[in-house]
């Protein structure tokens, strides 16, 4: 299937760099020399000159365009620091959009051109601290919401698997000593998790963080490496050491292993970040949004993909089972059953990647034939589904193949000669 990066644009996060260790500290007059002069866009309807405004404006030029920015980061912080301060001095209630913005910008910071922020820890600490106060103070905040969750699987992330080994029976807060359990924390993550309606491409950057953390827990102590900047999707697997590695994914960490309860759910996870992509996809279809929006097309088509990663675990289960040594299960309920429900996920997947078919991208047709040919795989074999959905397989790649001047030659002759065999 068609690969896509995974995370919160992963591949600039280890080259932004991010504020100095005291910058939560600063006084407000420090802010103005900080932040670049920018001109923001304010959404219609909105007074420019109220400073609520301003700062969504601030934070949403960042995020979305100015990510490699140092100083626009530190002055987000600068300015929603001192205005904390001021509402303590004042014993007055700071808006909880500033707390979330706040909290956001802290877990932004971890990152830094070396790497990790050496005071990892505390940022985290920080954050969680700010969305505590924003909770009190309005705990159906949709920006809190999405803000605690990403606090939730960013840490798991950096600053919590990144201090495991496989031989790993426990982790404790480095300043506490408690014992952490990193389901709970996830979990809370997930309930606390909303659809911020105001900036659906930043609740979707926070569900494919979500992602790359299940992707990281399932891959965790196997032979399958991760890049820096995300799982590394362009490394090429036997297909077979694949589906071994896939059947022996549960036995590789040990039941003491901190990520062992999230490995043991991980597909149940994966099912609830697609819920939650499609409910984002409805949110964006209620706004009218064209279908060839780039945005858009990028969340149908990791709708589809989820849906062949659903796939998945009954398609290797059927084939086990109907081509496997063991002829006696061939034609068993349990075949049978595994066979339509791989049918049935690879047939949602092909709506909607159907529907992400790109006139710019040939990769997006590539990805639509790739689940054809999942699909001619778990149809019976030589029948008329099967060759239909290899048909349909082989004109997109064919198609794809031209478009793209031969780029396709491997895979369309891989899969020619599959077919001949």
């Amino acid at each position: 299937m068609a690969k896509r990066p995974l995370g919160l644009s992963k591949s600039n996060k280890a080259k932004r760099a991010k504020q100095n260790n005291d910058t939560t500290t600063k006084e407000s007059t420090e802010s103005t020399e900080s932040t670049p002069q920018l001109t923001l866009e304010v959404e219609e309807g909105e007074d420019p000159e109220d400073e609520l405004v301003q700062l969504h404006a601030l934070w949403k030029t960042y995020f979305h365009e100015e990510r490699q920015t140092e100083q626009l980061l530190n002055g987000i912080i600068n300015e929603c620091n001192s205005k904390l301060i001021k509402s303590d001095e004042d014993n007055s209630k700071l808006d909880t959009d500033y707390l979330a913005i706040f909290a956001f910008a802290l877990v932004e910071s971890i990152y830094t051109e070396d790497g990790y922020h050496p005071e990892i820890h505390e940022l985290f600490e920080r954050a969680r601290d700010v969305t505590t106060r924003g909770f009190t103070q309005d705990s159906k905040n949709e920006l809190l919401r999405l803000t605690f969750a990403n606090l939730c699987f960013t840490r798991i992330i950096t600053e919590y698997i990144s201090q495991l080994k496989s031989d790993s029976t426990s982790l404790k807060d480095t300043t506490t000593g408690k014992e952490i359990n990193l389901y709970n924390v996830l979990k809370d993550g997930m309930n606390k998790f909303s659809l911020y309606t105001k900036d659906l491409p930043m609740t979707f950057e926070v569900l494919n963080e979500f992602g790359t953390l299940l992707e990281l827990v399932s891959n965790f102590n196997s032979s399958r490496s991760v890049a820096e900047d995300g799982l590394d999707s362009d490394i090429e697997e036997d297909e077979e050491d694949e589906d071994e590695d896939e059947e022996k994914a549960e036995s590789v960490i040990p039941v003491s292993h901190p990520l062992y309860e999230i490995r043991t759910h991980v597909r149940d996870l994966f099912e609830w970040q697609r819920v939650k992509m499609i409910e984002l996809y409805e949110s964006l279809k209620l706004q009218n949004i064209s279908d060839t929006d780039k945005f858009k097309l990028n969340v149908i088509t990791t709708i589809g993909e989820l849906y062949l990663k659903k796939a998945a675990a009954p398609m290797r289960k059927f084939l086990k089972l109907r081509y496997g040594d063991d002829e006696e299960n061939s034609d068993s309920d349990l075949c049978k059953e595994s066979q339509q429900e791989a049918i049935d996920s690879i047939a949602s997947a092909l709506e909607y990647l159907r529907l992400a078919q790109d006139p710019d991208s040939t990769d997006s047709w590539v990805a639509v034939a790739e689940a054809y040919i999942d699909l001619g795989n778990v149809c019976d074999n030589e029948s008329t589904e099967q060759e239909n959905a290899y048909g349909e397989a082989e004109k997109l790649l064919r198609k794809a193949n031209i478009a793209a001047h031969g780029r396709y030659d491997d895979v369309l002759s891989r899969f020619l000669q599959d077919q001949a065999e």
